[in-house]
């Protein structure tokens, strides 16, 4: 088992080793929700009455998952050094290993022996799903993933995380208000993708839309046109020609067209795919259906001749993704684990919030993966603010 209190010089090493030497993480979240009335200056002056004195983060730190571990523990210093920075009470923090940790409630209890008043973490759904079988517990635990819905509340146990699901029901709920009716799925056929595309067509059909059709692609393609050409018809559109040609006996001029029953899109894809689906659907007549994307459509990266192909895409985010030229400067972080160090960041900020949020029901954190509230459920939900690509670039839409 691997553990390590965390000193001030640690994570200033940790601060600088991010990239993240100029970060203004307190009031990202603020910016990119207007609408809301609460003042983030209150949430600042209570915050500290609700500080734990020590917190254990459980995260995988070695293995497979290894590089995702990093990252939340970067954000998570990141945060710590910048409120200890601005003379801010800070808690200790432990760090333990979950890699072969068969018995995550184990570790629990090593770290509440430890003194933690707080666990935050694992991030493994199968760790978290062990703390559902205990009949009490001791010490609050917010999980870095989610468990799905409960039945009930659980007695301090907390869920929050990234999820591709609720994004993915989001965007059902947002497409649904711009009256779209119809729609295309696109996602990849990897675990994520299958989710995110139930979840999609889930909250789709109970809001009464259609499902025209379904793609789901391997991470191994790389020409789209086929199959894209088949699920628009475009070859029917060929055949039609053919015929009347054949009919009239001569040679038409024509152009090809697309079916007419779809009029969105919603595209799970990472930015290599999308650069590749996205004019795609142009050159096949497409480029005229509204396109609705998770997060992972964006790297993080302003690389304007690159995204250009991705123009006209509405895509949810976050208000660390809106900021990330300026937070992420010079990073060497690959673009998939700049999400967990946003919730990384969160995840600190969290173990001031988890009180006011138990409290008020109405409560609202702003965040840097969203605006957080608590559900009567323990789940700690995210509102994420959306972008759109124009000319290369992303802005901020409602």
């Amino acid at each position: 088992m691997f553990r390590v209190q965390v000193t001030t010089i640690l994570c200033f090493i940790a601060l600088l080793a991010s990239g993240c030497s100029q970060i203004s993480i307190l009031n990202i979240g603020e910016k990119y929700f207007p609408q809301e009335t609460q003042s983030y200056s209150d949430e600042k002056v209570s915050k500290y009455s609700d500080t734990q004195n020590k917190i254990a983060v459980l995260l995988p730190l070695s293995g497979a998952q290894k590089q995702a571990g990093d990252a939340i523990q970067s954000g998570f210093l990141a945060a710590l050094y910048r409120a200890k920075e601005n003379k801010e009470q800070v808690p200790q923090v432990q760090f333990y290993d979950t890699e072969n940790m068969m018995d995550i409630v184990n570790l629990y209890a090593q770290a509440v022996n430890d003194g933690a008043q707080l666990v935050i973490g694992p991030v493994k759904k199968d760790n978290a799903f062990q703390f559902l079988a205990l009949k009490r517990i001791q010490v609050p635990i917010i999980t870095l993933n989610y468990m799905g819905e409960l039945t009930s509340p659980r007695r301090n146990i907390f869920q929050f995380g990234l999820s591709v699901t609720d994004e993915s029901r989001e965007i059902a709920s947002k497409a649904w208000t711009k009256n779209h009716k119809s729609a295309l799925i696109i996602a990849p056929s990897s675990s994520w993708g299958r989710r995110s595309a139930k979840a999609f067509h889930e909250r789709w059909q109970e809001k009464g839309g259609k499902i025209t059709d379904t793609i789901l692609y391997s991470n191994t393609v790389t020409d789209f046109t086929p199959e894209l050409s088949s699920i628009l018809h475009i070859k029917n559109s060929s055949t039609r020609k053919r015929n009347l040609e054949k009919l009239l006996g001569k040679p038409l001029v024509y152009t090809p067209r697309r079916r007419k029953d779809i009029d969105m899109i919603f595209l799970a894809a990472y930015p290599d795919h999308a650069r590749q689906i996205k004019p795609t659907l142009d050159f096949l007549f497409a480029g005229d259906i509204e396109i609705y994307s998770t997060s992972q459509i964006y790297s993080g990266s302003e690389e304007v001749d690159r995204n250009r192909d991705l123009n006209g895409i509405n895509f949810i985010t976050t208000p660390w993704s809106l900021d990330l030229s300026t937070l992420l400067s010079g990073a060497n972080m690959p673009p998939i684990y700049r999400h967990f160090f946003a919730l990384g960041i969160d995840a600190y900020q969290l173990h001031y919030s988890l009180k006011q949020m138990k409290k008020n029901p109405n409560h609202k954190f702003y965040g840097v993966t969203g605006t957080l509230q608590l559900n009567p459920l323990g789940a700690i939900k995210r509102t994420q603010p959306w972008a759109k690509f124009r000319k290369g670039k992303i802005y901020s839409i409602q």
